[in-house]
């Protein structure tokens, strides 16, 4: 198995960019508290987000979707939010 470079790993205060369907989603995984879809933030405990934890860089994930239709979408980058002070 390989081993992740904790740096590259999603976890909550990610800022992860995903390819599904041909476009490019920039999204925020956040604690529930700080939930804004409309800003792309998308809390750890979402479908999206439950399946991108601990995830990498190149991996892919299967999203089920309202209606049951699943979704792949390829991890493209990961990086730390920057928090505003």
């Amino acid at each position: 198995m390989e081993d992740l470079d904790k740096n590259n790993s999603i976890s909550i205060g990610k800022r992860v960019v995903i390819e599904g369907g041909g476009q490019d989603r920039t999204i925020e995984l956040v604690d529930v508290d700080d939930v804004d879809p409309a800003k792309g933030r998308i809390s750890a405990l979402s479908p999206i987000g439950e399946s991108l934890l601990g995830k990498a860089i190149g991996q892919t994930i299967s999203v089920e979707l309202p209606g049951g239709r699943q979704m792949l979408y390829k991890i493209k980058s990961v990086e730390p939010l920057k928090i505003a002070v």
